[in-house]
């Protein structure tokens, strides 16, 4: 006998048999069905694609094993709920990760000198210390994340690290460094100021 066509079953009856027979390809239409849709809800939330396929596959996961909660109505609102409490769960989880402990060695002279002091070694191991006091009056997150990037990280590696976005990666690095280079020239002109004095 040929196998029932599952491809023109409302949701309803898919549920009905999937229950009844326990056969996956009866839920296997429903992943057939939705998963564009439920990425797109999850790509809303995320913005992350690798983050949003995860979290389809978990959604659709809890509705296999969890079919017997669902109580009728449109099939795709109870999966939308599922997989929206899993990107937001998600979401959350990756906010706090962003809170990075900023590393407790400092920096070393050579990444002043690379990222800012234009090959002035001199200038760079008299300002390391002003500058490191500088970056704890920032956030944790924009101080962990502009040590990287000072250090030598690029965006994707810092990215990587602290499991931040690309786009928070860049926007807190940019503006870290517009403060940084505001407190490096200040730094230069103070010191230029008392050689001139000196002199």
């Amino acid at each position: 006998m040929k196998p029932e066509d599952v491809r023109n079953l409302p949701d309803r009856v898919l549920v009905d048999r999937f229950r009844a027979r326990g056969e996956d390809r009866f839920f296997e239409e429903f992943v057939r069905r939705y998963t564009a849709r439920l990425f797109g809800v999850c790509w809303h939330i995320l913005r992350n694609r690798q983050d949003s396929e995860d979290v389809v596959q978990e959604a659709f996961l809890r509705a296999y094993r969890g079919i017997e909660a669902y109580e009728g109505g449109d099939f795709f609102s109870w999966l939308k709920a599922i997989g929206t409490n899993c990107a937001v769960n998600l979401w959350r989880k990756r906010k706090r990760e962003c809170n990075v402990v900023v590393p407790e060695n400092g920096l070393a002279p050579k990444d002043f000198l690379d990222r800012f002091s234009g090959h002035d070694l001199e200038q760079s191991i008299c300002f390391a210390d002003q500058i490191e006091a500088e970056l704890k009056e920032l956030s944790k997150l924009q101080a962990g994340v502009l040590k990287l990037w000072i250090q030598g990280y690029t965006y994707e590696e810092i990215a990587a690290e602290t499991g931040c976005t690309l786009m928070t990666v860049k926007s807190n690095i940019q503006n870290g460094i517009l403060r940084l280079r505001r407190r490096w020239n200040q730094l230069k002109m103070v010191k230029k100021k008392g050689d001139e004095e000196a002199d």
